[in-house]
């Protein structure tokens, strides 16, 4: 069976189905009022970089953003032309133009606030690229109109502003901004980590508004938050490995950690052997961050959480990765007898010079792959890993699902991260090639689909 793809699809076709689904986000379809306003004859007034933002429209609105920057005001014309997740990430809703309406650039690190501000009653998104991004929103400001507020490291961003639905086109203005680096952390439960620090646990309740991953934390990331309470406030005061683990929750949480030092997504939705409560690890320099507490779901209440310093806790072991990985098998066999499906945790030597066979049944691929890995990858994956491989100082291998009983994705966490859906040439089958090690490394096998299963083999072989 071969997956069509929107490349494979006639234009008309895409379109249909586009418009199809995005007729299922609200109970009741727009007014012909909110469908189509258009400003012809409006000549784009560019602003010179470095000066505040004037009025502008189409790919030709540009600025500067940067520490102390003015408001910057810019309008233009929302539309559709290719589906958002091609440029915002595979949860990234609806159509934006292919080409940006806007090009600003960032001299320095800040955190700064997109949020479209009138979009003439159409339901509007916004998806930015750049250093550290994608970056999507779709409803987090008011009256169905997308707010971003993200940590921006140097370089140049587009933003494309489109529509929910396919076929419709707004006037809109958008108003670009410093936010608060501070963050909307609470002090109540805040936490001070430095080099003497041990563990300190803390008690909160989360109160769900349905602010974006992006709204709340400044990046792409799972989950449903409340960006004006978004968790404890995090002081660490020197260099440390940190590790924070929910103890408990009336939800099924989510925790992302923000911050000014903070340049890649650092998230967890379930934490190895935690069930559903989350864990994540981050090797942290000195500064204000913030725990943003959040749901997977739509959920709220109490929880519990345990911050700690990974160099003086008794519960911790050394620093783990965003998600941690299963105990590792110390003292390995010489000549090891590679089993069918290694027991949980174990990790098996590669041998030197062989491939080897590894083969199960892949169940509860339920969650997200960029969530799982914090990475943009496609399908679903099960919460742990379902073999570990460890490779010597020279060692070079590919990875390849030779055969499945679904469609299925393979993940491999390590000391580097990657995801395959579809190998070219192999139809829908999986692959990872040129995995160098030396390290542990960690393959998830899951699925296009969610929560599929059925039997596998992956075949590990030299380089």
């Amino acid at each position: 069976m071969v997956r069509l793809t929107r490349a494979s699809l006639p234009a008309f076709l895409i379109l249909g189905c586009a418009c199809a689904l995005a007729a299922c986000k609200k109970d009741a379809p727009e007014s012909a009022d909110d469908t189509t306003v258009e400003q012809p004859g409006d000549e784009p007034i560019v602003p010179e970089l470095g000066q505040p933002g004037q009025p502008g429209s189409g790919s030709a609105g540009s600025g500067t953003i940067a520490p102390g920057m003015p408001v910057m005001n810019l309008s233009g014309t929302a539309s559709d032309g290719i589906t958002a997740s091609t440029i915002g990430g595979p949860q990234c809703p609806g159509f934006v133009p292919a080409a940006p309406q806007h090009t600003l650039v960032v001299s320095e690190p800040v955190r700064a606030r997109f949020e479209v501000t009138q979009g003439s009653n159409v339901d509007l998104m916004m998806a930015i690229v750049g250093p550290g991004g994608p970056f999507c929103d779709d409803d987090s400001a008011d009256n169905r109109l997308p707010r971003i507020d993200a940590q921006l490291l140097p370089g140049s961003y587009s933003v494309h502003v489109g529509t929910y639905a396919a076929g419709a086109t707004a006037a809109y203005s958008l108003q670009v901004n410093e936010a608060d680096s501070s963050g909307t952390c609470t002090s109540m439960n805040a936490v001070t980590i430095g080099a003497d620090f041990t563990s300190q646990t803390v008690s909160g309740n989360f109160t769900n508004t349905g602010d974006s991953c992006a709204t709340a934390t400044g990046y792409e990331c799972q989950g449903q938050y409340n960006a004006a309470a978004a968790g404890p406030c995090i002081t660490i005061t020197a260099p440390v490995s940190a590790r924070f683990t929910m103890l408990s929750a009336d939800f099924d949480p989510v925790i992302a950690l923000s911050g000014p030092a903070i340049a890649t997504p650092t998230f967890n939705d379930d934490g190895e052997g935690l069930g559903l409560m989350s864990q994540l690890s981050a090797n942290l320099t000195p500064g204000q961050y913030t725990l943003n507490i959040g749901s997977y779901g739509s959920g709220s209440g109490a929880w519990t959480m345990r911050a700690e310093n990974l160099a003086n806790s008794n519960n911790g072991t050394p620093a783990l990765p965003i998600n941690p990985t299963p105990p590792r098998n110390p003292t390995p066999p010489t000549n090891p007898v590679v089993p069918t499906n290694p027991a949980a945790g174990a990790c098996i030597p590669m041998p030197a010079g062989q491939s080897i066979t590894l083969s199960g049944g892949a169940a509860n691929a339920i969650h997200s792959c960029n969530a799982t890995l914090g990475i943009d990858c496609l399908g679903y994956l099960p919460a742990t890993a379902n073999h570990c491989v460890r490779l010597n100082a020279g060692q070079r291998i590919n990875a390849r699902i030779t055969d499945a009983a679904f469609d299925p994705v393979l993940a491999m966490r390590g000391p580097t991260t990657l995801a395959n859906d579809d190998c070219t040439g192999d139809d829908l089958l999986s692959c990872i090639n040129g995995i160098t090690g030396p390290g542990d490394f960690h393959f998830y096998i899951g699925g296009y689909d969610s929560g599929v299963a059925g039997s596998y083999s992956l075949v590990l072989s030299p380089q």
